[in-house]
């Protein structure tokens, strides 16, 4: 398959097949009244730590949303982690350091939405 000027999007991807997608995984959380202050800034220290010691994690962004809307609905923080491809995605999903994330956010969080998307890898950063 080819783009509009005519460059294959294997050639963008670097892959094919099903890898030639990047999965961009979101998360939102609303956390619970009774959450202490520090737990945001504990979860984006965590968070700050998956690309150096978690594979085919590329890049990540976290924080309040800075949305003039208002249409967070009560969701206060959020997570948007670009992961090489769905293979990526799968073996961060158990790594302690994702884990350790997780387990914060879940004993401390109200609401937490989850949202996985498929990007052509030419199109996210690479």
């Amino acid at each position: 398959m080819t783009s509009t000027d005519g460059t294959s999007f294997d050639d963008l991807s670097g892959a094919s097949g099903a890898g030639a997608h990047r999965v961009v995984h979101v998360v939102l959380v609303a956390w619970k009244a009774d959450a202490t202050d520090d737990i945001p800034t504990r979860a984006a220290a965590i968070a700050e730590r998956f690309t150096d010691e978690i594979p085919g994690v590329l890049d990540v962004v976290q924080g309040p949303s800075v949305s003039p809307e208002g249409l967070e609905q009560g969701f206060e923080w959020g997570l948007v982690i670009d992961l090489a491809d769905a293979d990526a995605r799968d073996g961060y999903l158990p790594h302690p350091v994702h884990r350790e994330l997780a387990d914060l956010i879940e004993a401390n969080a109200d609401r937490i939405a989850v949202f996985d998307l498929e990007a052509p890898a030419g199109r996210w950063g690479g």
